[in-house]
């Protein structure tokens, strides 16, 4: 402001500071370009000139970002060597940053009937958790029993069957006896519901591997094939079996469903079963 007049012959900052000066952009005020970030601690150090820019003032109002290597993937991924010198898209690297994991990190070979594992390049996966009865073994998941999911369907009144909440603890016995399991063995076989159609059931069975009286599929679909009688109805068709079936990708029963508005649960819905696993 060299054309304005002090307010007295001599100028001093009490009276003329406002009238004479303009105050400098601060580095809180550049913006430090990319793969640099403002450095916190110089937020409020005056820029070289009244306005902060990269040439004068990077240097000393910003820090350099992190680079890949600083990364700390999360657990099923490991570091990119590739890209570990390239900077992150802030001042730390995040593995919250969808950028930052594109660039950074790369996710692991999956290990078989693992649902957790970890590794450091693509070729060393090992598991840290496994699936349903899977044995975690030396980073592998090594299956110690057999896993059926079974459906089949009998020719019952849905609604009536579905009425009476006794009729899931009174099935899974029945089924205990017709397939000749002992206590420990029908402890393993699991009701996960029923869905219309005449009557579907749905159910879990674990068979230990190694044992002289395991439970095979020919023995369940022998037990239950199409014309047999059971639960006083009959099966009309030959059972459905998926062995080893993961966790995460069974059917949900009803009573995890929120039912939109003006309508409610059927009766019983923990005992039965949706369309999807989601």
């Amino acid at each position: 402001k060299k054309e304005e007049y002090c307010e007295n012959a001599e100028c001093n900052e009490t009276n003329d500071l406002d009238t004479c000066c303009v105050e400098k952009e601060k580095c809180k005020d550049l913006r430090c370009g990319s793969n640099f970030s403002n450095d916190p601690t110089k937020d409020e150090i005056y820029c070289v000139n009244e306005k902060c820019n990269i040439k004068n003032d990077r240097a000393n109002c910003c820090i350099g970002n992190e680079v890949c290597e600083d990364m700390e993937c999360p657990k099923g991924f490991y570091n990119n060597e590739k890209n570990k010198d390239r900077k992150c898209y802030d001042e730390i690297c995040d593995s919250e940053n969808k950028l930052d994991m594109l660039k950074c990190c790369k996710e692991c070979t999956s290990v078989e009937n693992a649902s957790e594992y970890i590794c450091t390049n693509e070729l060393d996966s090992i598991a840290t958790t496994c699936y349903g009865s899977y044995m975690l073994v030396n980073g592998e998941c090594e299956g110690d029993k057999e896993i059926y999911d079974v459906s089949f369907k009998l020719d019952g009144d849905y609604d009536s069957f579905i009425e009476d909440s006794n009729n899931s603890i009174l099935l899974k016995q029945e089924l205990c006896n017709l397939l000749n399991l002992n206590s420990s063995q029908c402890d393993d076989l699991e009701i996960i519901g029923f869905k219309k159609g005449s009557v579907i059931v749905n159910f879990r069975l674990k068979s230990e591997k190694n044992d002289d009286k395991k439970i095979s599929e020919r023995d369940i679909k022998t037990k239950l094939d199409k014309g047999n009688t059971f639960f006083n109805m009959n099966v009309i068709d030959s059972p459905n079996i998926r062995q080893n079936v993961k966790e995460g990708e069974q059917l949900l029963k009803c009573n995890t469903h929120t039912c939109p508005y003006g309508t409610r649960l059927k009766e019983n819905p923990s005992s039965v079963y949706g369309n999807s696993n989601r």
